[in-house]
């Protein structure tokens, strides 16, 4: 999956399912609440649906993970199909 950022500070990539544990400690921190990692591993692993797909937003000039603008945030939520 290709994601072309129109912003040039940013790259947008898909997580693959063995850096989760970056995806979870970004929700944590995010709404400021760490959850167990069961209930993550059944959202993004484990659900009847399948793994999950997500998105992750990098700052180039840092190499920090956000997730804080709101289309990221839910791009990663819809990323089942």
């Amino acid at each position: 999956m290709k994601v072309e950022c129109t912003d040039s500070r940013f790259e947008v990539r898909p997580v693959h399912p063995s850096e989760f544990e970056i995806i979870y400690d970004l929700v944590d921190s995010a709404f400021g609440e760490k959850r167990d990692r069961r209930s993550y591993d059944w959202i993004y692993r484990d659900n009847p649906c399948g793994i999950a797909r997500c998105l992750i937003l990098i700052e180039k000039s840092s190499g920090e993970s956000r997730l804080g603008e709101r289309r990221v945030a839910l791009a990663h939520r819809a990323g089942h199909e």
